[in-house]
């Protein structure tokens, strides 16, 4: 069982609380914030958002996503990421659309920031097997930990 280091204890078990940004702990992160992009303006692909948090205690920096329509880890698929000040609600984010690989609606984007389900209205799933390349669907719930059905 992992050291709890957080007064977070979903963050503590995932790898990503504060401390772990700056310290070796035997955690590992285990989470990602998974979306899709939804439209394309301006130079822009706008993803799906709810829920982003960044961390204020930690000074501005490049936020990044992988963003393609396949499984990769190719630095070409890395883009920089506008995310709303936690003033603003975050329906969206708006990637860096340029670069040689276009964007298109419907691709994925995959963040690696710490999560915060308790701001979002979107689902948390727990993924067994992800390291094996055997990915199971083990729970489905909604912010408040409520178990749910995947939407028809």
């Amino acid at each position: 069982m992992p050291v709890q280091r957080s007064a977070s204890p979903g963050n503590g078990l995932h790898g990503t609380t504060a401390l772990h940004a700056v310290e070796d702990l035997p955690e590992l992160p285990a989470v990602c914030y998974l979306t899709e992009v939804s439209h394309l303006s301006g130079g822009k692909a706008y993803c799906f958002g709810g829920g982003f948090y960044i961390d204020p205690i930690f000074p501005d920096y490049d936020v990044k996503a992988i963003v393609s329509d396949e499984p990769t880890v190719a630095a070409s698929s890395l883009r920089s990421v506008e995310v709303p000040p936690p003033s603003a609600i975050d329906y969206y984010a708006m990637i860096d659309a340029g670069g040689p690989n276009a964007l298109k609606p419907g691709d994925t984007a995959v963040f690696g920031f710490r999560g915060q389900a308790f701001v979002t209205r979107a689902y948390v799933v727990g993924v067994s097997g992800i390291s094996k390349g055997m990915p199971k669907v083990e729970s489905i719930e909604n912010g408040f930990g409520e178990t749910q059905s995947w939407p028809v």
